[in-house]
């Protein structure tokens, strides 16, 4: 199974998939991570160009860490919109990857980026069918599935969710990566600079104790899904990765949950034990 995950800057598909993206290696999967602006924004003191650069370094080495493909647009931050350009350069990437499944932001997100990267992404379907729109590149035999990042539970939407226990603390160490943000950015916007630790141990912790909150948060919102899917074991999964069904691109029913593409592959490959 192919794998697109879109986020809006670097370090946005890893936080939305990033668990998942190194169990699905462990079982064979293909994983590609987008970033469709350059994240040269995301700083109080760095230049653009120098940050561009330093971005682009931690992704590479938060894509090692995860063994996964990734690829940084040339967007500036804080600048992507929805436009033809875009879409279609975001049409051909796909096409080249022939992702069966495709996941990114949801529509009502914080920052204008993600919300314009999920408008972006949900523009393509449909449209990754069809020769003659960038006919350059061989259009897809069918729609893959799209599915949003979520935390919680959507009604009316089929919903997944992963157990990332197993592989929390390497996520913790692809997180790590992104010192420009982890470190500086972030705690600088919520004026908690000077609560970032000086080692690498006490700053992993921090990581994992910062971080860590939302994923907890998604199992608990998951909870009765998990006991659903994993039995009792469900009760003790602590950090999980959400997601729904996108009502674009090819269609799911419930059944496909363990029946299509190896979805049921996919719930399985978030084996807590």
């Amino acid at each position: 199974m192919n794998i697109m995950v879109i986020g809006a800057h670097p370090d946005d598909p890893d936080a939305m998939f990033g668990g998942g993206a190194m169990l699905c290696r462990e079982h064979g999967h293909s994983v590609c991570m987008v970033s469709m602006t350059n994240g040269n924004a995301g700083h109080h003191e760095m230049r653009r160009t120098e940050l561009a650069k330093r971005r682009h370094e931690e992704a590479m080495a938060a894509a090692k860490i995860m063994d996964v493909e990734y690829l940084i647009m040339s967007v500036n931050d804080c600048e992507l919109f929805p436009t033809l350009e875009n879409r279609n350069m975001l049409i051909t990437e796909m096409r080249k990857f022939k992702p069966d499944l495709i996941i990114t932001h949801p529509p009502c997100d914080y920052h204008p980026d993600h919300r314009y990267t999920s408008q972006l992404v949900i523009d393509t379907s449909y449209l990754l069918i069809v020769p003659a729109i960038v006919p350059e590149i061989r259009p897809l035999t069918e729609n893959p599935f799209y599915f949003f990042s979520v935390d919680s539970p959507m009604s009316n939407m089929i919903n997944a969710v992963l157990p990332i226990d197993r592989v929390w603390n390497k996520k913790v160490k692809v997180w790590h990566q992104h010192e420009s943000q982890m470190y500086e950015w972030l705690p600088w916007t919520r004026k908690k600079l000077d609560e970032v630790p000086k080692t690498e141990v006490e700053k992993l912790k921090y990581l994992s104790s910062q971080r860590g909150a939302r994923h907890i948060k998604t199992a608990n919102n998951f909870r009765d899904l998990l006991i659903c899917e994993f039995g009792e074991g469900g009760k003790s999964i602590r950090y999980a990765e959400g997601f729904c069904t996108a009502n674009i691109g090819k269609k799911l029913i419930q059944d496909d949950l363990v029946k299509s593409f190896s979805l049921s592959d996919f719930l399985k490959i978030g084996d807590f034990k």
